[in-house]
């Protein structure tokens, strides 16, 4: 709408269904409120019978007053929602309903609560027993990957080790609550003793950031290409995901 007025000067009426319409804070909708008084053009709000311009083409007190008041009073309402809904939240999530059964080894109980998927369960336990052992995430997703037939993306893996859920201490707004357990919690903290203790690991995040991930598309197939450096192999490149196309192009 404002392109257009911007580009047709006839143009001197605004016709919108509320004030809130305009804008979520009162500040909001004044600023607009103001800049089309500036350039003589009349905002009409039909909920409320107001308009913002006089019949003589001046400023409506009344209608700058009743603006300011209603706008207060809907940003009020919205603050007093984003309230209610997360209190609402926070009320479920001491219940552990809260849950979208997206955690990898779980799903959704019958009751809303989080329940170990023992189907994924053997993998998870297998995936913290290799990373107790000191072995990488390549290592540990390509093991993973030939006996259970599952491929698993590196920070994937990594995300579901650092993940306290496991352990049966699942992290919700600053509550932490119980949830069934996968793993000890010594085996927990072992994994993740190991991959801080592996300074490959930890160089290569900050060594080599890449704030392009998963923007990148390949020219040939179009799946996403990821990065992939190592520095005493000379190697610096982008990478097809798609292990069957093989395209790569120089990363600098």
């Amino acid at each position: 709408m404002e392109n257009f007025i911007e580009t047709d000067e006839t143009i001197k009426h605004i016709l919108t269904l509320e004030i809130s319409r305009l804008g979520r804070r009162s500040n909001e909708v004044s600023n607009i409120v103001q800049e089309y008084i500036d350039k003589g053009i009349n905002i009409h709000f039909i909920n409320q019978n107001l308009k913002t311009l006089d019949n003589d083409g001046t400023r409506s007190s009344m209608a700058a007053l009743m603006i300011n008041i209603i706008g207060a009073m809907a940003q009020t309402e919205i603050e007093l929602m984003g309230e209610r809904i997360s209190s609402g939240l926070m009320s479920k999530a001491r219940k552990n309903l809260v849950f979208g059964g997206k955690i990898n080894g779980y799903k959704k109980g019958k009751d809303g609560t989080p329940v170990i998927d023992e189907e994924q369960a053997p993998m998870i336990r297998r995936m913290f027993e290799l990373a107790s052992e000191g072995l990488g995430m390549r290592n540990i997703s390509a093991i993973l990957e030939s006996e259970f037939g599952r491929k698993i993306a590196i920070g994937t893996l990594n995300g579901m080790i650092r993940n306290s859920f496991h352990k049966g201490e699942r992290k919700y707004n600053g509550l932490v609550l119980d949830v069934p357990a996968i793993i000890t919690k010594e085996l927990w903290q072992k994994a993740n003793d190991s991959i801080d203790s592996r300074e490959k690991f930890g160089s290569r995040t900050y060594v080599h950031p890449n704030i392009v991930q998963g923007k990148i598309t390949c020219g040939k197939c179009g799946n996403v290409m990821h990065q992939k450096v190592i520095r005493k192999g000379r190697l610096d490149l982008f990478v097809c995901k798609d292990s069957k196309c093989k395209n790569s192009i120089n990363r600098p």
